[in-house]
């Protein structure tokens, strides 16, 4: 489940356009409808070359302290910018999602990034169905950050278990900016703990990123 999970990112402010990268479930940057259960959180770290060349590590924290309602935080350290970015994010499920319904979620976040002293704010309505033999997941919300009139995004991905590992594809489109293209996988390489990365293109160039996840 994803910081949706509140994600896959927003990497600096200057990609604020498309903040559902920020908490995805990683390695996607397409929200899910999912949380994690009662109790329980996960933390996530990773290193990627975001929109517009950017690079950066990243480390996401999440945890759910009710049933339905999951919190994250993540900083991210942009070494192309030399900036720092700060991200506090819910997420509140409406319908948990099933092998035969679709689910339901709200995310709402802040931002705020240093030396520019940049604030950004999101919406994020999501929606997680499955589709055999996979899921789908859609997106659809706003950034706005100060000075500047709100910004549209919409997103969709196809996830699929492999068996040997889960694969996903999916598209990003904001106001402003190229769409993303992006592919996915992911793997459990110990009780609780995930491998992931994905590869994409964005106006001719290449974004990726690789990753860890562990359940707590």
């Amino acid at each position: 489940m994803s910081l949706q999970p509140l994600a896959r990112k927003l990497l600096v402010l200057s990609a604020a356009a498309l903040p559902l990268v920020a908490h995805a479930g990683r390695p996607m940057m397409v929200d899910d409808a999912g949380v994690n259960d009662a109790g329980a959180g996960h933390l996530e770290t990773w290193f990627e070359r975001g929109p517009g060349g950017h690079r950066a590590w990243t480390a996401a924290l999440a945890y759910a302290p009710i049933e339905g309602l999951e919190v994250g935080a993540a900083v991210s350290r942009d070494t192309t910018e030399r900036s720092t970015a700060l991200r506090l994010q819910g997420k509140l499920q409406s319908t948990r999602p099933t092998e035969d319904a679709c689910g339901h979620a709200a995310v709402l976040g802040i931002a705020h990034e240093r030396p520019k002293a940049v604030n950004a704010r999101w919406f994020n309505l999501v929606m997680s169905c499955p589709v055999a033999p996979g899921n789908v997941h859609l997106n659809l919300g706003a950034t706005q950050t100060a000075r500047k009139s709100a910004k549209a995004f919409i997103g969709a991905a196809w996830e699929q278990d492999l068996g040997w590992a889960s694969g996903h594809v999916e598209w990003i489109a904001a106001q402003s900016a190229q769409p993303i293209v992006n592919l996915g996988l992911r793997r459990e390489i110990a009780k609780g703990l995930q491998l992931d990365g994905s590869v994409g293109r964005q106006a001719g160039r290449t974004l990726f990123s690789v990753g860890l996840k562990q359940q707590f």
